[in-house]
């Protein structure tokens, strides 16, 4: 259950990080 979350959470970080400006790219490398 828990790994179920963790991969949609990658998945909206993913879309947040597609729809942001690059400014988002540190939140990426950090994670």
């Amino acid at each position: 259950m828990a790994e179920r979350r963790m991969f949609a959470k990658k998945i909206v970080e993913s879309a947040k990080f597609l729809k942001m400006p690059s400014s988002s790219q540190n939140q990426m490398k950090m994670t």
